[in-house]
């Protein structure tokens, strides 16, 4: 295994941010924001909804135990208001303990894993692949590699952890694209189908909200380019 690199968690938390503003700045130029960042936040908040299902599920060991206190606290001894402050702390924080956030338990699958992935694949998703964005497309890949190795370079979770977190998002990603590519299919909506019916039934469990997210959208959205302001810099 690898030997525990104090700073590396850290450096995967600042890894995070920066794609966080990278995905930002092209959320920010693109003709399409709206579509792209709803489709941002079914997906995310699924990866996530998920991820709370396996916590609760899963008990693994604490890696990182003779760095972190994981000691077990009591709710009885709580107030509502105590748990309430400590719930809004984690939220506000991100979850990122650059932010002063501490927790314990939720290993599998890697919440920091399923974000450096899903910022990557939104930002490969939706700019074009091109001469002229070769080098983002490189950074984005290399930035959430490196990520993902400095989150088991600290010892904060399991390999197991991360690979199922990558796969998870991956295929959540490509899976809800899919739906929205063909959703105005003829395919997609025969009804006499029963392979399709299955489809759309699976559809509808993992992302509830699909259909009244993407109902004004024609599926593709195109590498168009504007100042927030509508003045329009690129075509792709």
């Amino acid at each position: 295994s690898v030997p525990r690199i104090p700073w590396a968690f850290a450096a995967a938390e600042y890894i995070i941010l920066t794609e966080a503003i990278l995905f930002g700045i092209v959320l920010a130029v693109h003709r399409h924001r709206a579509v792209i960042f709803r489709r941002f936040c079914l997906i995310y908040g699924t990866v996530f909804m998920f991820r709370c299902v396996t916590m609760m599920v899963t008990s693994l060991s604490v890696p990182q135990k003779d760095f972190v206190d994981c000691t077990a606290l009591s709710h009885a001894q709580s107030t509502p208001t105590e748990l309430i402050s400590a719930a809004w702390h984690i939220f506000t924080g991100a979850g990122l303990s650059v932010a002063d956030v501490t927790s314990c338990g939720d290993y599998m699958y890697s919440g920091h894993t399923a974000t450096l992935a899903l910022f990557n694949f939104f930002i490969l998703e939706y700019t074009p692949d091109n001469h002229s964005t070769k080098a983002l497309h490189v950074f984005s890949w290399v930035a959430c590699i490196f990520g993902i190795f400095f989150v088991l370079a600290g010892h904060q979770h399991y390999t197991l952890d991360c690979l199922m977190a990558f796969y998870i998002t991956h295929r959540l990603f490509q899976y809800y694209h899919l739906c929205a590519l063909t959703q105005n299919s003829t395919a997609f909506n025969n009804e006499s189908d029963e392979e399709t019916r299955q489809f759309r039934k699976w559809t509808q469990f993992a992302f509830p909200m699909f259909e009244w997210m993407e109902s004004d959208t024609h599926g593709v959205v195109g590498h168009d380019f504007e100042w927030p302001w509508n003045a329009k810099i690129l075509r792709g």
